[in-house]
């Protein structure tokens, strides 16, 4: 990313904001996965946290070339994308994001990106679930 910033065209000077897209989410398959709401949620402040920090490289490096940090998309995504075909992955996946406790975890992931110099730009599909979310 640096060496784009840096490259013969100078792009670092024609642009204003580094835009990143930082997932937050755990392996839902694989004989390591996470099967249960409660295991994600569990688990949220160390997925969080470790999202975190890659998110407080990228406004570091957006702050060396006098950039803004934004985001075009954020938040959960606990669902296998092009990998999980397996219905059992996609209702692991719904069951997590329909807890009532994503509320909570989303609010609080938002806020904590705030904090760590991004700005968010979300986009919103309401439609049916599928292995995509």
């Amino acid at each position: 990313l640096e060496q784009a910033l840096t490259c013969e065209s100078n792009v670092a000077s024609e642009v204003d904001t580094l835009i990143i897209a930082p997932y937050i989410g755990e392996s839902l398959q694989g004989p390591t996965a996470i099967r249960t709401v409660d295991e994600v949620f569990n688990l949220a402040p160390l997925t969080i946290n470790r999202t975190l920090d890659g998110v407080r490289a990228h406004k570091a490096l957006a702050d060396r070339y006098n950039l803004q940090l934004g985001t075009y998309e954020a938040g959960p995504a606990y669902f296998g994308g092009a990998r999980a075909a397996d219905p059992d992955i996609i209702a692991a996946g719904l069951a997590v994001h329909r807890s009532p406790r994503m509320v909570e975890l989303v609010a609080d992931y938002f806020a904590a990106l705030r904090l760590a110099g991004s700005t968010s730009i979300n986009s919103y599909f309401v439609g049916p679930a599928d292995r995509w979310g």
